[in-house]
């Protein structure tokens, strides 16, 4: 097919998914519409329980909040169109709007990977860097994480749309999908497309691809640590699950919508539109009801938030119960490291200050560790408190394994070695 004349170019488009359904494509908007309101109610709820509940201004918490946020924006800027599409036949989009919808579109989704990877990071943080996890986190020190990610992923994203805006579209003008997709517009481009296919190719490789291998790498080193350390790293590796959960589910639909739709097969053009559609809506939906359903102290509150809303003592624990909940857990865990983050699943049933957790928190310790803690300046913050307390506990469980493996060979008074070694162990017990 011939273009219609010399330096002609469409500026208007029609958005024609699922053409071949004929009749039955209005039936479409049921589904899609269940899944929208799904997933702004899941993620306006997740991200409403986060920013109102001061228990939850953990890191991590906001990480998914953040990705709460991206989920929540994502579908406002293709969803709304397409069920209008389905519902009363509107196809036709501008050249300028289609490029604003892939900006936003792709952006949006370049940062649901980045977001997984920051997690990740903060797994191997808070698991194989637990002393140094809170200096790490914080604003100042994340910095150095977040802001070349941000860069990287507003160049690329800007890059791919300004060469797609320099096209000619001299050709048709109906686009076989739901949404100004990259690559959908630029095959109604006349003329050589080779820089737009190589530059696509690049950002994919340098977003998702990268960020995934980084995931990898990051829970490669988690496990690793993991499984040197016993039970105790075995009990914090629960932490990670919901992460590994969604990253799973996310690369395998991302992977699955890239292959389909651009590797020539016999896949029909609905099916490769509907897994286009997918990987960048299911995870909207997907991600809030995990997040929700793993993480114990966001569920605590979104399941607070659902059934009162009264804000009556009845809904609430006593905070007798609260502080013997937080004075028993260090006997079922084997280090202080383990001690904080239990004792920090457990503080969420409660609405106390920073001093009464920190109360709470010394409370639980062990004997030998107040013991410890008598000599130093005890931090007036709950973070300062644990690092202390991690730094002590460590201290004295390398001395309790020197004191193990120094075995004396000969007694210079005799064989008294049956009432020695009572005595060397009641030394020893905290």
């Amino acid at each position: 097919m011939e273009p219609l004349r010399e330096n002609f170019s469409h500026k208007h488009f029609i958005l024609d998914g699922f053409n071949e359904l004929g009749a039955v494509r209005p039936v479409l908007f049921i589904p899609f519409f269940i899944m929208f309101v799904v997933s702004l109610s899941a993620n306006s709820l997740l991200l409403y329980v986060v920013i109102s509940q001061r228990s939850l201004h953990s890191p991590m918490c906001i990480l998914i909040a953040g990705m709460a946020c991206v989920d929540l924006c994502l579908p406002l800027f293709f969803v709304p169109s397409m069920l209008l599409s389905f519902l009363f036949d509107w196809k036709g989009i501008s050249l300028s709007g289609c490029l604003v919808q892939i900006y936003f579109v792709h952006l949006l989704g370049a940062f649901q990977s980045t977001l997984l990877l920051w997690m990740a990071l903060d797994r191997y943080f808070a698991i194989c860097t637990p002393l140094y996890y809170h200096e790490r986190m914080a604003l100042p020190g994340f910095l150095k994480f977040m802001i070349p990610l941000v860069v990287r992923n507003v160049f690329m994203v800007t890059l791919v749309v300004s060469l797609a805006r320099m096209l000619l579209f001299c050709f048709r003008n109906v686009i076989n999908h739901c949404f100004c997709e990259h690559m959908a517009l630029v095959e109604l481009a006349c003329g050589s497309t080779a820089v737009n296919n190589l530059v696509g190719l690049i950002s994919v490789f340098l977003i998702p691809v990268t960020d995934f291998f980084f995931i990898t790498a990051s829970y490669v080193v988690i496990f690793s640590s993991v499984l040197g350390s016993g039970k105790s790293g075995i009990k914090a590796l629960h932490t990670c699950v919901t992460h590994i959960v969604v990253m799973v589910v996310t690369l395998t639909i991302v992977l699955t919508a890239f292959l389909s739709y651009r590797i020539r097969n016999g896949l029909p053009a609905s099916v490769r539109v509907f897994f286009s559609i997918m990987y960048l809506f299911f995870p909207s939906c997907f991600n809030p009801i995990i997040y929700g359903i793993r993480t114990t102290e966001i569920r605590q509150q979104i399941l607070k938030t659902l059934s009162c809303c009264r804000f009556s003592e009845q809904g609430r624990p006593r905070p007798a119960r609260v502080k013997i909940l937080l004075g028993l857990v260090y006997r079922y865990t084997n280090t202080a490291a383990d001690y904080s983050i239990d004792f920090r699943t457990r503080a969420n049933q409660s609405s106390w200050n920073s001093s009464a957790f920190c109360d709470a928190f010394l409370h639980g310790l062990a004997d030998y560790i107040k013991d410890e803690l008598v000599s130093h300046d005890i931090p007036t913050t709950l973070d300062g408190v644990i690092e202390l307390t991690i730094r002590i506990d460590l201290r004295i469980q390398t001395r309790r394994r020197e004191n193990r493996q120094a075995t004396p060979t000969s007694l210079p008074w005799g064989n008294c070695t049956g009432k020695l070694l009572p005595f060397k162990s009641a030394a020893l017990r905290p």
